[in-house]
């Protein structure tokens, strides 16, 4: 597995991919910035302590993150389709399961890893305008935060992934799904308990950016183990395919 992983690793070097990350990251810290010091009313919600922290992880979440965590995802499975190298790879003796389980891991880093790195972004801002406010429990509320919510919207996407490896398309066809999928939260949010089953408010839920009863988080357990159960169907099938 380890050869595996590192091969895949070494694979990244030669694409854009995660130069695409960097800017999409590089762009939610703009907009959300840009949102908390407009002057639109007399308030300006940038120089609330601790506003920026939760402004990166909801709009980040909502608009953008989901959307490059499917694209990442959809360019390591579908790259051997793409580029037709496939045949090649099942001439050699090559574990086809573990190599998308590989896959799969550098998907899960990736996604934690942006959200840590969107974190400690987020939180040098934070340092910056309000280094008064700022506390290692602070550091440490938001940290596991952040975290939690890079492994439940991995959790999230990851059938948007399957589905896209399953029927073959373009890699590209992962962020556009996905960033639809992110923005019908914003719709889905007012319809009451029922709304947790939602993965991605299940993601924002579980995480604790949206405070919730026992009940609420239950529904949004329920939510990752659905998608969790659909993936590793798809995900079975696609390894039956490759094989």
């Amino acid at each position: 597995m380890g050869t595996l992983l590192a091969c895949e690793a070494k694979k990244l070097r030669r694409s854009k991919i995660l130069l695409v990350a960097l800017f999409g990251m590089v762009m939610i810290l703009l907009i959300v910035a840009a949102q908390g010091f407009y002057a639109g009313s007399d308030a300006v919600y940038g120089m609330e302590p601790a506003w920026f922290l939760t402004g990166v992880q909801s709009l980040g979440t909502l608009y953008a993150v989901p959307g490059l965590i499917a694209l990442f995802g959809c360019y390591l499975f579908c790259r051997e389709l793409q580029e037709d190298v496939l045949k090649s790879i099942r001439i050699r003796p090559v574990d086809i399961p573990k190599m998308l389980a590989a896959k799969m891991i550098l998907v899960f880093v990736f996604s934690v890893s942006l959200y840590f790195l969107l974190f400690l972004a987020a939180f040098g801002i934070e340092a910056a305008l309000h280094v008064q406010t700022l506390s290692l429990e602070l550091f440490c509320k938001y940290c596991r935060m952040y975290l939690i919510e890079g492994v439940c919207i991995f959790i999230a996407v990851l059938p948007i992934i399957c589905i896209v490896i399953r029927s073959g398309q373009d890699y590209w066809l992962g962020l556009l799904l996905s960033e639809v999928y992110s923005f019908i939260t914003i719709f889905i949010g007012n319809l009451g308990a029922v709304s947790k089953l939602y993965p991605i408010l299940a993601a924002l839920t579980l995480s604790g950016y949206y405070e919730s009863d026992l009940t609420e988080k239950f529904l949004c357990l329920l939510s990752m183990i659905l998608c969790l159960l659909l993936s590793a169907i798809l995900m079975g099938w696609h390894g039956k395919k490759a094989e």
